[in-house]
């Protein structure tokens, strides 16, 4: 499928490049004044629908957000059934699951929580998630969304059918972590800790335009490993 203004126009009833949207409907002010690639990006990670300034978007386009979702008809007995609070601080390691899932901006993180553990929002009730954040942020260049979160991610548990789910929000990004990648590490530890039989991940490409942004900083490429 072909993604051009014409696309853009159908989805938010509007052309951006010939209509932009008011500055007081983006949540990065710097990618209303579209410096860079890179501020576009974060932009994506973190529009939130449910925010001012989405509500000033979602009233300028004709987008919906989630303000039409309706509940999955689940086959019967594999409804997700949202876990209790997690009994632990929010620097211990990730309880152990099935299945470990992931995402990446805040509004995934609203339409995730929404599907897989209806009752808790990922901004509002998940779990912080600091465990060995002091030793992973030294890697992260300033300004990125887990230094200003204090955070790796957010997470809780739920249930679908036998198998025991973790779900995580990750607030480590690949495209704005900087060129040290400790993304890996945040990889590497959460799978190491969940020992998960399936992982999933969920999102928009941000790895693929990570990967673009470090060659045009000349960095290596590196691919992930995870060892369990």
């Amino acid at each position: 499928m072909r993604v051009d203004r014409k696309w853009v126009e159908r989805n938010l009833g509007f052309d951006p490049i010939a209509t932009p949207p008011p500055e007081t409907t983006f949540a990065s002010p710097r990618a209303a004044k579209a410096a860079t690639p890179e501020d576009f990006q974060r932009e994506i990670i973190d529009f939130d629908s449910e925010s001012p300034a989405g509500l000033q978007f979602l009233a300028f386009t004709t987008a919906t957000g989630l303000s039409r979702y309706t509940d999955v008809q689940w086959p019967t007995g594999l409804a997700p059934k949202t876990g209790r609070a997690p009994g632990r601080s929010s620097n211990s390691p990730l309880p152990r699951a099935d299945v470990l899932v992931v995402t990446w901006t805040v509004d995934e993180g609203h339409a995730m929580s929404r599907v897989l553990t209806p009752g808790k929002d990922s901004r509002n009730d998940y779990q912080s998630y600091t465990h060995n954040f002091a030793q992973i942020s030294r890697k992260m260049r300033k300004g990125s969304p887990a230094l200003q979160a204090k955070r790796l991610g957010a997470y809780w548990t739920t249930t679908i059918g036998d198998k025991s789910v973790v779900i995580f929000k990750s607030d480590s990004h690949m495209s704005q972590d900087g060129p040290q990648l400790p993304n890996i590490d945040v990889w590497r530890q959460i799978v190491l800790e969940v020992q998960p039989k399936l992982v999933i991940t969920t999102g928009r490409g941000r790895h693929r335009q990570a990967i673009r942004s470090r060659r045009r900083d000349r960095q290596p490429h590196r691919p992930l490993r995870l060892h369990g």
